[in-house]
């Protein structure tokens, strides 16, 4: 039986579009023919192909859009090969055209491909001219996406993201290659190396390798443990030998609010190379170190500014509150009914504070001039930086770092949560009956067994609303395999058309998404990826919560 995975909408719409003969001839009209483009690499011509095609038949407004894919000519003519296809590399296909194409300084002319399927398994290989013919020699393979980035970047491109769908790559500056997640290519030698993943440690393909040995010879990289514990951890990988090994993070002690923020300042405070007993130089946890202060995260995001501190205790909530009394004369306002909000004024500017789960959390209205959100933040991690604050933050018992039970985020006036539960009706006869507190109780999971089905809730507060009061929300769904794959994904799936809610409100989308999973999907940390989207205000909350799959029956 093959692997299944079903998504239920609890609204189901149906769109009839009608679309005149004129305007569908005069938007054909507009497709011409994209001229290819052309860059000359030696005696290979790199040539861009684009193409236009029609989008919004069945949203009613029609546009163009382009899409480009590559193809290699030698000396002129047309460059093809026969090259590893199939999940597992045991196939054979004939390729013309590319998913990317990847250039780079050398001695030589020689560029890297990339073929296969370029969201499962797919392949690099090197091509150059040896002996009056082009050859293409198989460099190694990758899984979930298709990278390329330098081991040893100059210092100006230091990124906090990777990019995992790259198509067209011109690559300058470095001379170690990453492709994918275990292949190195010397772009002096052209002499590839594939390297053994280390036991337990499932890599980050979103976060850049962050450092190299000081001797060049091994790079570390940041992900997490494979066993449910989910631990932080660091992988170092030996590029001639291929051989790897991995240490754990203390999160409790090596501070850091989300893995974008770790870079090789923060690699360098918390861990040393020393000497090892083979002469080599070995990655290890610094003997004494001090932990680096608490900070919050400060967010800015087209505009609006949001100010979080986490794990903290309840009691961070009043200490906080007393810090916005003294520190700026804030006034409490009265309650908002079903609102996890409270709301102060200082010098008549509105600030919300929300305390959830084990995250503190600060924003203004999107409309407003929120520079003071920004102020507060900074005084704030001052106050934290004195760590007299520290026992009002949540430790994380040494060998246990379970995935958390939602995921929430904020853009402008727009807050967005994703939780997981697995009684859909339970899940929503409680959250219609308000406790006496005015907020229902949340039950939700975060582990997801074989046959078992489980419901994505969204919620959501802070929409904007049009002019007769209406709000329009919509958000994509996509599940992430541990390696970073892609399960199944939705997009563009209206969760809220109807009046708005009040502003503090938090509302359950009108939509939600049943995830099944089967016997074929591997035990493992996965992922929600979901964005949520106000049409109106014209922001988007970015949402990611990791759960756990077991591949046993309940």
């Amino acid at each position: 039986m093959g692997k299944k995975m079903y998504l239920s909408m609890g609204l189901v719409v149906m769109v009839a579009v009608a679309v005149l003969a004129m305007g569908a001839a005069a938007l054909y009209g507009r497709s011409r023919k994209v001229p290819d483009r052309i860059e000359v690499v030696g005696p290979f011509e790199v040539v861009t192909h684009t193409s236009r095609h029609s989008t919004g038949w069945n949203e009613g407004h029609l546009g163009i859009r382009t899409a480009e894919h590559y193809s290699l000519r030698f000396r002129g003519r047309l460059f093809a090969f026969d090259g590893k296809a199939g999940m597992w590399g045991d196939q054979t296909s004939r390729y013309k055209t590319f998913n990317s194409i990847i250039t780079f300084p050398s001695p030589e002319p020689a560029v890297v491909v990339n073929v296969g399927d370029p969201n499962n398994a797919s392949f690099f290989y090197l091509v150059r001219e040896e002996g009056g013919q082009a050859v293409a020699r198989y460099l190694g393979e990758s899984s979930g996406g298709v990278s390329a980035e330098w081991l040893d970047p100059p210092a100006a491109e230091v990124l906090e993201v990777k990019d995992i769908a790259l198509h067209r790559g011109h690559m300058e500056g470095g001379r170690w290659l990453l492709l994918g997640e275990y292949t190195v290519l010397d772009t002096r030698s052209l002499f590839s190396y594939v390297l053994r993943p280390a036991a337990g440690f499932s890599p980050n393909n979103f976060k850049p390798v962050m450092a190299m040995s000081p001797a060049g010879g091994s790079f570390v990289r940041y992900g997490c443990s494979t066993d449910p514990s989910n631990l932080d951890m660091l992988a170092v990988f030996k590029i001639e030998s291929g051989d790897s090994y991995s240490l754990y993070i203390d999160r409790t002690r090596m501070r850091f609010n989300l893995w974008e923020e770790i870079d090789t300042a923060w690699l360098d405070h918390h861990f040393e190379w020393k000497e090892g007993s083979d002469g080599h130089l070995r990655l290890s946890e610094r003997e004494e170190f001090k932990p680096l202060p608490y900070h919050g995260r400060l967010r800015r995001d087209h505009g609006s500014r949001e100010y979080s501190v986490k794990p903290v205790k309840p009691e961070m909530h009043d200490r906080f509150i007393a810090f916005l009394k003294s520190g700026y004369g804030a006034e409490i306002q009265p309650p908002v009914p079903n609102s996890p909000a409270r709301t102060f004024l200082i010098d008549q500017r509105k600030i919300n504070v929300m305390l959830f789960e084990d995250s503190l959390g600060i924003w203004m209205d999107l409309e407003t001039d929120n520079q003071l959100v920004e102020e507060i933040a900074k005084n704030f991690d001052g106050v934290l930086a004195t760590c007299e604050l520290d026992g009002l933050f949540e430790s994380v018992p040494p060998g246990h770092h379970p995935p958390p039970a939602s995921a929430t985020g904020g853009a402008g006036n727009l807050r967005a949560t994703v939780v997981l539960s697995e009684d859909v009706a339970a899940f929503v006869d409680v959250w219609n009956r308000p406790t006496a507190a005015g907020q229902p109780p949340i039950w939700t999971i975060n582990h997801v067994t074989v046959g078992k089905p489980v419901c994505a809730f969204v919620l959501f507060s802070g929409c904007a609303r049009d002019a007769e009061g209406g709000a329009s929300l919509k958000a994509s769904f996509d599940v992430l395999r541990p390696d970073g794959s892609s399960v199944v994904t939705v997009a563009d799936i209206p969760i809220w058309n109807a009046p708005a809610p009040p502003e503090t409100h938090l509302q359950m989308a009108e939509q939600r998404w049943e995830i099944v999973f089967d016997g074929e999907e591997r035990s493992g940390i996965y992922r929600i990826r979901s964005s949520v989207c106000d049409l109106i205000a014209e922001n988007c909350v970015e949402l990611s919560l990791p759960f756990e799959f077991m591949d046993i029956f309940p």
